[in-house]
């Protein structure tokens, strides 16, 4: 299958439009490394008690880039071993 023909069925499947997935990292090109360990619940400050990310940077995480979500990573890392 064409990375075209793959970008078109996302672009489907989750109602992105052809220029929000141009403009983030391809599976193809950029894995995406993730904190999250499926404890998915988020407190009252909006804090996945999982993974500490907050809502926001849950929903953002895949338009990152590479270099931000290994420093978001990093900082995660902090968090944690602080506690």
């Amino acid at each position: 299958m064409s990375e075209n023909r793959i970008i078109s069925s996302f672009s489907v499947t989750f109602g992105l439009s052809p220029k929000a997935i141009a403009a983030a990292p391809t599976a193809l090109s950029e894995p995406i490394i993730s904190p999250c360990i499926g404890i998915c619940t988020l407190d009252e400050a909006l804090i996945c008690v999982g993974c500490k990310r907050s809502a926001e940077m849950i929903t953002r995480w895949s338009s990152l880039s590479a270099d931000e979500r290994q420093s978001i990573m990093a900082a995660l890392d902090e968090i944690e071993s602080d506690h």
